[in-house]
Order: structure tokens, then C-alpha cells, then sequence
């Protein structure tokens, strides 16, 4: 494979941007959205900034500038952005994903609702992940992945998790069961683990690890 070095995807280039999530809408809630982490001028509802970091804890909406490009090459910030926050604010969104009355995303274990096809106003709904955060610090949201296909090609059998979600600090993935009818996760775990442990992917020790199952 040949790789080559692009533009940074997200203009103008006026304000720093870090972490974020890409939600493949259909063209009519607007196609493509990116929430992201960045300042974009001023700080959010909450009014704090991470110290020594400068990344204050607001969300941007970004989107597709040509909805016909299909390479995703260029988005461009909402001129309104930072979006505005009923309750506690996050700064790791996870994807968006859309029930039978709301947008959701989950973030920093808790669940984030919407009715607003702009994406600019977002309610904290509370915890999501009920998780002990001494164990696996907040970091939760970002990368709310479905459990991949058997080698084979097909689903996972029947009452196998069907979602894995990182906790720790970015470095280990850990299995549950996402039910949307109730909009509800609990994590997984084997028969044979002790109570109260979760089940969780071969993990390393650093923030860029390669994770197998």
C-alpha cells in the first residue's frame, strides 16, 4: 500500500482541533457529521479548561463540504459552533446514532440526547456505563465499536456481546450488550469470570496500542 499525507480534513484552520467521531448519515439528516473536540473560539457551557492542556471541554459540528465527495476529503465548522449543553458537558464523542424520537452519542460514560437536526444543542442524560471510574476512568464514549463478524463471515451467536467501548485511559476495550428498545449497556463477561469483572480485549499499557480479539 502507498500512503500519502492530506490536508487537515476539518477548515479553516483558525482554531486547534483534537478528538472526534465521523457518523455516516444518510443525505437527508445532512450526510456526514463530525463531532469534535477543539476551542473554536470560546469556551463551552461549562466555562472550564483542562489544566495545562488548553482543550477546553466543548464539542464542534463539522460538515461535509461537497456532500457528493465520497473520499470525505473536506469539512468545514458550523459558524455557531461550540455546540450548547443541557447539564455536563464532554469532550470525547462517541457516534451518533438515532432512535425512534432522538439523536444519541455516548461520551465519558454517559449518554448525550438531541432533537436538533443542526446537532448545536445536546442534553446530558446521565450515566450511561454504569462503571466504577476508580477502576477504569471516564475515558469512555469515543470508540463505541460493534463486535466484529465471526472469521467466517457470520454475526456473533446469540447472547454474545454485540458492542465493545474503551475505558482505562484509551488502552483497553471492554465488551457488553447494547439494547437499544430501552437504550441501555451493561458489560459482558464469561460464565467462569468473577462477578464484577468485565471481559475485555489483549490490551497494552500506552494510548497507541493494536488491539486483537
Amino acid at each position: 500500500m502507498r500512503w500519502q499525507r492530506l490536508p487537515p480534513p476539518i477548515q479553516p484552520l483558525t482554531t486547534k482541533t483534537w478528538d472526534g467521531s465521523i457518523t455516516m448519515l444518510p443525505a437527508a439528516e445532512g450526510g456526514p457529521l463530525i463531532l469534535y473536540d477543539a476551542q473554536d473560539g470560546r469556551l463551552g457551557s461549562s466555562g472550564r479548561s483542562r489544566a495545562g492542556s488548553g482543550d477546553n471541554p466543548i464539542l464542534g459540528v463539522a460538515r461535509l463540504a461537497d456532500p457528493g465527495d465520497k473520499y470525505l476529503m473536506t469539512w468545514w465548522r458550523d459558524q455557531n459552533n461550540p455546540v450548547n449543553f443541557t447539564g455536563a458537558p464532554t469532550a470525547f464523542p462517541g457516534q451518533v446514532w438515532w432512535t425512534s424520537e432522538h439523536f444519541s452519542f455516548f461520551g465519558g460514560f454517559n449518554s448525550y440526547e438531541t432533537a436538533d437536526p443542526s446537532f448545536r444543542s445536546w442534553t446530558d442524560m446521565g450515566k450511561f456505563v454504569n462503571v466504577s471510574t476508580g477502576a477504569w476512568r471516564s475515558c469512555g464514549g469515543q470508540w463505541w465499536l460493534p463486535v466484529p463478524n465471526q472469521l467466517d463471515g457470520r454475526p456473533s451467536p446469540d447472547g454474545t456481546p454485540n458492542r465493545l467501548v474503551n475505558a482505562g485511559l484509551g488502552d483497553q476495550y471492554l465488551f457488553g450488550t447494547y439494547r437499544p428498545g430501552n437504550e441501555t449497556f451493561e458489560f459482558w463477561r464469561p460464565r467462569n469470570e468473577t462477578p464484577g469483572r468485565q471481559a475485555k480485549l489483549e490490551h497494552g499499557s500506552g494510548y497507541n496500542c493494536k488491539y486483537s480479539v
